[in-house]
C-alpha cells in the first residue's frame, strides 16, 4: 500500500491499515476546511504523522523525520521529497504534516542487459499481452504463423536498411549469445590460420575458442596494460583466413571507432556498439553480437555474414552450427527466440524513426563529451582508458589514489540520486557508466551533477 521502505517493525498489515485510515481522516478534515493537498503528477502521499500536544504518532522514526524536515544533503531515500508543508486544522493543538514524495527517476547505466527505449519496452509488453489484436500473446503464438513471419521479414529488411548492408550479405538471428559465435566463427571460417587482436576479456575468450580449430596468431595485445588502450602497430598475416576484432570493450572502456582496412576478411564482435554509428559493412566479412546492449533484450544474437565466405572449410560442420543452415531457413531452422527478436524489431524501428545511425552517433558523442568532460575536470576522478581510445558506450573512471577510500561513499551517493549499474567491473574497479543508444543526455547530466555535488562535499 505504501511504497516507502519502512523499518521492519513498521510492516505489520494492521499498522498499515491504521495509517491509511489516519491519512483519510486527515484528508477529509482538510477538505472540510477548504484546504487542498498539492500533488504533482506521479506524486504520492506516503507518509503522514499527527502531532498531538507535543507528542508524536509517527509514520517515520524520529531520526527519519529529522532527516526529512532538515533536508540534510546525505539523505539516501528511494523517493525525492517533493513538498513538505504543515496544515493547522481546527484546534490549535492539532497539526497535520504531510510529506509528499515523488518516485525517484532511475538512470540505468548497466553494461548489459541494459537500457532500452521506453517505446520498445511498451510495444513488446503489449505484444506479450495481445499480439496485433489477434487475441494471442506473442509468447504463445506459432512461429510458423503469417503474423510472425511478417515480423521476421520486416526485421531482416530493417537490419539491411538501417546499416545499409550491401547485396551479397545475409542476416541471421540466433540463440546462444556472442559467446556461441566464439566457436561458430572458426568452425565456419578457419581452415588453416586466423589472426586475432586481443583488446579485452571478450577478445581473449574468442581467441581461446578459435585455437580449438587451427592455428591462431595474436597480432597484438594490450593485456600488459590492463587493456587500457587499443594496439595500433601490428601486422595481419596475409595468409590468415580472417582477422578478428572486438570493436568495443565493455569492461575496460576502449573502442575501435572506425572501420579498419584489412588484407583478409575482417570479422568483428560488435555486441556493445552496433547501431551506435554508421558502419561500412562492405569492409567486413562478418559482424556479430549479442543483442542486449543496443538492440534488444537478452536472448537473441545477430550475425551479418558475407555469403561467399561460407562453405570453404574442409571439416564437417554440425547442422545447428552451420551458418548456411540458418540462412537457408530464414533464421527459423528451429524455434527462434521470438520475444527478444520482437524487441529487436521495435528497436530497429525506433532507430530509423530517430534519424538512423548518424543520429545515434551524434547523441553518443554528446553524452560522452559531457561525461568525459566532467571526469577530466573533477579533482576526485580520473578516467581509466587512454584518451584516444575512449569508448562512447562504456565510460570507465575511478577515484584518484588520494580519494580511494571514498569509493563506497560515492557509489551510495550516486545510487541515492537514482543511478543504477555504475559499479565498475571487478577487474577494473571504480565506476562504469554504460551510455548505449537509449541513454538520454538527461541521465548523463544527472550523473555529472552527482559527481559535482559529491566533489563539493569532499
Amino acid at each position: 500500500m505504501f511504497s516507502r521502505p519502512f523499518r521492519q517493525s513498521h510492516r505489520d498489515e494492521n499498522l498499515f491499515s491504521t495509517r491509511r485510515e489516519n491519512f483519510l481522516n486527515a484528508k477529509r478534515k482538510l477538505s472540510q476546511h477548504e484546504e487542498k493537498i498539492f500533488c504533482e503528477e506521479k506524486c504520492r502521499i506516503i507518509a503522514l504523522f499527527l502531532v498531538l500536544h507535543g507528542s508524536s504518532f509517527c509514520f517515520l522514526s524520529p531520526e527519519e523525520k529529522n532527516i526529512l524536515t532538515t533536508k540534510k544533503k546525505k539523505t539516501h531515500y528511494k523517493y525525492n521529497v517533493c513538498k513538505l508543508f504543515v496544515k493547522f486544522v481546527g484546534e490549535k493543538h492539532k497539526t497535520y504534516i504531510f510529506i509528499i514524495f515523488t518516485d525517484m527517476k532511475k538512470y540505468n547505466f548497466s553494461a548489459g542487459p541494459s537500457i532500452l527505449p521506453q517505446e520498445v519496452m511498451k510495444a513488446t509488453a503489449e505484444a506479450c499481452k495481445d499480439f496485433n489484436g489477434i487475441g494471442l500473446s506473442l509468447m504463445e503464438m506459432s512461429h510458423r504463423s503469417k503474423d510472425w513471419q511478417a515480423v521476421m521479414d520486416e526485421t531482416d529488411a530493417l537490419f539491411k536498411e538501417v546499416l545499409q548492408i550491401p547485396a551479397g550479405y545475409s542476416v541471421v538471428l540466433l540463440g546462444g549469445g556472442a559467446s556461441m559465435q566464439f566457436c561458430m566463427v572458426p568452425y565456419n571460417l578457419l581452415e588453416k590460420k586466423a589472426a586475432y587482436l586481443n583488446t579485452g576479456v571478450w577478445a581473449k575468450k574468442a581467441l581461446k575458442e578459435a585455437k580449438l580449430f587451427g592455428e591462431v596468431v595474436e597480432v597484438a595485445s594490450s593485456a600488459d596494460a590492463n587493456y587500457t588502450f587499443i594496439p595500433k602497430d601490428y601486422v595481419v598475416p596475409a595468409d590468415a583466413d580472417y582477422f578478428h576484432i572486438t570493436t568495443n570493450n565493455t569492461i575496460y572502456g576502449t573502442e575501435i571507432r572506425k572501420d579498419l582496412d584489412s588484407p583478409v576478411p575482417l570479422v568483428a564482435d560488435m555486441s556493445s556498439d552496433i547501431f551506435s554509428r554508421p558502419v561500412d559493412v562492405s569492409k567486413y566479412g562478418m559482424i556479430y553480437g549479442g543483442a542486449q546492449k543496443n538492440l534488444a533484450m537478452a536472448g537473441v544474437t545477430f550475425v551479418i555474414v558475407k555469403d561467399e565466405l561460407l562453405g570453404k572449410v574442409s571439416r564437417t560442420i554440425p547442422t545447428m552450427l552451420d551458418y548456411r543452415t540458418h540462412i537457408d531457413k530464414g533464421s527459423m531452422f528451429n524455434t527462434p527466440p521470438v520475444v527478444p527478436i520482437y524487441s529487436a524489431y521495435q528497436t530497429l524501428k525506433w532507430i530509423k524513426a530517430s534519424g538512423g545511425t548518424e543520429e545515434m552517433e551524434r547523441r553518443a558523442l554528446r553524452r560522452a563529451d559531457l561525461l568525459y568532460g566532467e571526469i577530466d575536470r573533477n579533482r576526485l576522478f580520473v578516467g581509466t582508458a587512454n584518451e584516444e581510445d575512449r569508448s562512447l558506450m562504456n565510460i570507465c573512471f575511478v577515484l584518484k589514489d588520494e580519494y580511494k577510500e571514498l569509493e563506497k561513499d560515492f557509489f551510495d551517493f550516486a545510487t541515492a540520486r537514482g543511478m543504477v549499474g555504475i559499479k565498475g567491473h571487478r577487474s577494473v574497479g571504480g565506476f562504469r557508466a554504460s551510455c548505449y543508444n537509449a541513454m538520454t543526455v538527461e541521465g548523463v547530466q544527472a550523473l555529472v551533477d552527482a559527481m559535482r555535488d559529491f566533489e563539493k562535499e569532499h
